[in-house]
């Protein structure tokens, strides 16, 4: 199931760009890289920042500590809100300049709008990562897999319907697709809301 979850997201950020290509054409695929590489970071740095929830979590597990998990979970949830508020604040504010220094008038023009709606969207789904690592480290790894592969249907799905549409700005808009991810917010605590009530 983890090997799953990790090669759905592999395969389906390669899909997302074959997907834009088919319908956009190569030009938009250079932009949608640009844009959805610095954007994703964000879901990069998040991750990172909570991987260490797994193990703790799995050895607060083993010793019936629910209410320890679920601290925590609701701590690096609320932590990760703040630090995705400050970075996507910061990322909205000098992406203008950013983009028109580095790539030039013509490409920053192409790219600005969508950038900003990806930074929004992968700030949103980054809020997800605490409910990630704590899905494996109570041994739930399948929500994780169903998360993934559910996210990335629907994106691709959404992307070849909206870049028909609106062109790279639907592109980056059908991202959305990947907050289907919350799943694993609610039904994580959902899960530690009733263990933790079974352990008082």
């Amino acid at each position: 199931m983890a090997g799953i979850s990790s090669l759905g997201g592999q395969i389906f950020s390669f899909a997302d760009r074959l997907a834009v290509g088919a319908i956009l054409g190569l030009d938009a695929v250079a932009y949608y890289t640009i844009a959805i590489n610095i954007a994703s970071k964000i879901l990069q740095l998040s991750g990172s920042v909570t991987s260490a929830l797994m193990p703790a979590v799995s050895t607060w597990v083993a010793s019936a500590k629910f209410h320890l998990v679920r601290a925590y979970f609701y701590k690096s949830t609320a932590i990760l809100f703040i630090l995705n508020l400050i970075l996507s604040s910061i990322l909205l504010f000098f992406s203008d300049i950013f983009f028109r220094v580095w790539l030039g008038e013509i490409v920053a023009s192409q790219i600005l709008v969508p950038f900003r709606f990806l930074v929004i969207i992968y700030a949103l789904i980054s809020l997800n990562a605490p409910a990630h690592h704590i899905a494996f480290g109570i041994g739930l790894p399948w929500l994780n897999a169903i998360a993934s592969v559910t996210g990335g249907i629907l994106t691709i799905s959404l992307i070849l319907q909206l870049g028909k549409s609106f062109g790279l700005l639907g592109a980056a808009i059908a991202n959305a697709g990947y907050l289907s991810v919350y799943i694993l917010l609610i039904y994580v605590f959902m899960y530690l809301r009733k263990h933790s009530q079974n352990e008082e």
